[in-house]
């Protein structure tokens, strides 16, 4: 390996590291595959984000930061994609990924996020 991936790789594990203690652990599903397990530092629920996103004064935008996660392959393969959705499971609430990139230190991503509408069923 490179030296700038191994040290991107061990900022994604600090990253990693840190967020099992004080981040949650959200559900991450891409295209219809089964969902995976992430670390997120999650921001706030923010009508401004929403606004800058071009979205209606109704829907809620938020900014994640996720981490590259190598035990269960996050960023997947085939890519992050447009509407690929992060569960929140404490709310239940499904947030669809709207933007991404990646962050400066290279360790992850930063997410812009839309939640849906109302909460799953049996929320």
């Amino acid at each position: 390996m490179s030296f700038s991936t191994d040290l991107r790789n061990g900022a994604a594990q600090i990253a990693r590291d840190v967020l099992a203690v004080i981040g949650e652990t959200w559900t991450y599903s891409n295209r219809g595959a089964a969902g995976i397990s992430v670390y997120v530092e999650p921001g706030a629920d923010s009508r401004d984000l929403a606004r800058k996103m071009g979205l209606d004064d109704e829907q809620t935008a938020r900014r994640l930061f996720i981490p590259y996660h190598t035990a269960v392959t996050f960023p997947p393969s085939n890519g992050i994609a447009i509407d690929d959705t992060l569960t929140q499971p404490t709310t239940n609430y499904i947030y669809f990924i709207k933007r991404w990139e990646s962050d400066p230190t290279g360790a992850g991503f930063v997410v812009d996020t839309v939640r849906e509408q109302v909460r799953r069923i049996g929320s």
